[in-house]
């Protein structure tokens, strides 16, 4: 039986998958931080996400979720590092 034409393909499937995964991230991230960083953060994230929401070249998304891992990991250690600072 033949899928419906708007059905994705595994690998994009999967691509969503991490996309979404690391937006969940991000905000997962900045749950226990002042609100006005909270915000800046998530505001920032959202942007990001929706500026990029309709891009079909492949390649391009693979590109825009590396670099987003980057990102998540350099917040990460800035919140870790701030947290150490307030202790």
């Amino acid at each position: 039986m033949p899928l419906h034409p708007s059905t994705p393909s595994l690998a994009q499937f999967l691509t969503r998958q991490k996309a979404l995964g690391l937006y969940r991230s991000i905000l997962r991230l900045t749950r226990h931080l002042d609100p006005e960083n909270k915000k800046f953060i998530r505001d920032w994230a959202r942007s990001d996400f929706e500026r990029y929401r309709y891009e079909v070249d492949s390649e391009k998304i693979s590109m825009l979720i590396s670099q987003g891992v980057v990102q998540l990991r350099t917040l990460e250690r800035s919140v870790s590092l701030s947290k150490v600072g307030v202790s």
